[in-house]
């Protein structure tokens, strides 16, 4: 009897084990399909990056090109605020000019000749001290 018993525990063992074993298969079978799971993930993961990566670099050539475009327009208002200047300062110069000539201008007299059609007009200016005449059609 001891045999029959030693025979069924050493079955019962190998019930066990054999449970066991087909528990560990399945469990490593899951752990493969897991693994391969994080590979695939792993790869797209990879794909993002390197997406990103250009994105970036495209991003990086678009800053570079607005930053020229931003010089660019920066140099043009610097020399559309210097043409201004400068025509401004040709405009004052032009304004005290015209004073200057109405003045000048408004110490001549006029006195008007005769009514014939070829008229006579006689400039006189006080600083020059002399008259002058000038025929008007």
């Amino acid at each position: 009897m001891r045999a029959e018993e030693e025979a069924r525990v050493a079955r019962d063992q190998l019930t066990a084990t054999q449970t066991d074993i087909v528990a560990a298969v399945q469990a490593v079978r899951k752990m493969d399909t897991a693994l391969i799971d994080i590979a695939q993930d792993v790869e797209a993961v990879h794909g993002l990056l390197g997406t990103m990566a250009s994105d970036s670099r495209a991003q990086s050539a678009a800053m570079t090109e607005i930053s020229a475009a931003l010089g660019a327009m920066d140099q043009s208002t610097q020399q559309n605020a210097a043409m201004v200047e400068q025509t401004s300062a040709a405009a004052r110069n032009l304004s005290s000019e015209v004073m200057s000539l109405s003045a000048q201008a408004a110490s001549f007299t006029v006195d008007k000749g005769g009514a014939s059609l070829g008229k006579r007009a006689s400039l006189r200016s006080p600083e020059m001290g002399t008259e002058r005449t000038r025929a008007f059609a």
